[in-house]
């Protein structure tokens, strides 16, 4: 399993990991087809609130960031957030599917806003206000599709 031998996942297990390499490049795609270079820390609070969720921890024991990685795209850390480590980012790693799909759920519509816009019942937050303009809840939905894809697939 990837991360095995010490729960982290290297830049090696990305590099030799063809299903890992699969995903990343279909973010990355899609992101540049949106015209996203960048994230917030909004996106990485929400992703690890979900992660919490899944977990049933509480959501300050998890934390999130993104940043551009080796491969000059963009990723998501999860982290543990309890002093010393609980373990959680590593029960995470075998539920990713699972990460996908309530991630998905965030922007399915049942919040009401159209496609091209954003609200506070899907992806806007405190941290992204700034760019609400420009943020797409159905782009955001695409992008969590081509993920599922292969998850359906398995």
């Amino acid at each position: 399993m990837i991360g095995e031998e010490n729960g982290v996942v290297t830049f090696e297990d990305i590099r030799n990991n063809a299903e890992i390499r699969t995903y990343i490049e279909k973010g990355n795609e899609n992101l540049g087809v949106l015209g996203f270079t960048k994230h917030s820390v909004g996106h990485a609070t929400k992703v690890s609130d979900t992660a919490a969720k899944i977990l049933e921890v509480p959501e300050t024991e998890l934390g999130g960031t993104m940043y551009e990685n080796e491969m000059h795209g963009i990723s998501l850390l999860i982290y543990d957030d309890v002093p010393g480590g609980a373990g959680h980012a590593r029960q995470l790693s075998d539920r990713v599917p699972e990460l996908v799909q309530e991630a998905y759920k965030v922007v399915d519509g049942h919040c009401g806003c159209g496609e091209e816009t954003c609200c506070y019942g899907c992806i806007a937050n405190y941290y992204n206000q700034m760019k609400q303009a420009k943020l797409s809840r159905g782009a955001a939905k695409r992008i969590l599709e081509s993920f599922l894809l292969p998850f359906d697939a398995v």
